[in-house]
């Protein structure tokens, strides 16, 4: 496969159309919780895709806040508790529609411009460093949507190109998930047989 990659060094807002945050509705109201809606935050942010959450809303917990269901396949950013090494760089596709708290940042991009796929691979590189570098705040280190839109981006602007990368790295995540797996069970069979040989 011959790919050449012309690369342009753009702004994270010159590829993107909207960003969108969520919020938490009231905790004093059991009628807004424990029901079917998922609900996001920044610390389930995996790094891969997001297939479940720990907590759920109701409608009425939706309404509360006005929240949008964001659809799925869209990229997401933790931009709130950066200070924090496991928080710093969080982010993820959603593999299904949820809501989010005001710690998750939804990041859509112009569909002309850049994939999901290559803002998720991309953030991967950097987002420990920005969150570093250009997140503000004292005590807590925070991105905003005016933050967010000036973070730099280097892209290839053939979509065809970002397929191609994206294609490329999920298949090598594959690859080291399926030795993550193997490694586990290697990991169990050990503890197994010390079980068994100290008994």
């Amino acid at each position: 496969m011959n790919i050449i990659f012309d690369w342009e060094q753009r702004k994270l807002g010159e590829v993107t159309l909207e960003m969108y945050n969520g919020q938490t509705p009231s905790r004093n109201n059991s009628k807004f919780w424990n029901d079917n809606i998922f609900w996001l935050t920044s610390g389930e942010l995996n790094h891969g895709t997001i297939k479940n959450t720990i907590e759920k809303i109701s409608k009425l917990g939706q309404k509360d806040k006005n929240l949008r269901l964001v659809k799925k396949g869209t990229f997401v950013i933790a931009i709130t508790g950066l200070e924090a090494a496991g928080i710093r760089g969080n982010c993820a596709i959603l593999g299904i529609d949820t809501t989010l708290n005001q710690s998750v940042m939804a990041i859509y991009p112009d569909p002309k411009k850049v994939t999901n796929e290559f803002l998720f691979n991309w953030y991967e590189k950097v987002g420990q460093h920005y969150g570093i570098i250009y997140t503000q705040g004292t005590k807590q280190q925070s991105y905003n949507s005016n933050i967010l839109n000036i973070l730099p981006i280097s892209i290839t602007p053939s979509l065809k190109e970002q397929r191609q990368i994206n294609q490329i790295l999920k298949k090598v995540n594959d690859f080291i998930d399926l030795q993550h797996q193997r490694l586990s069970k290697l990991d169990e069979i050990k503890k197994s047989l010390l079980q068994q040989m100290f008994i």
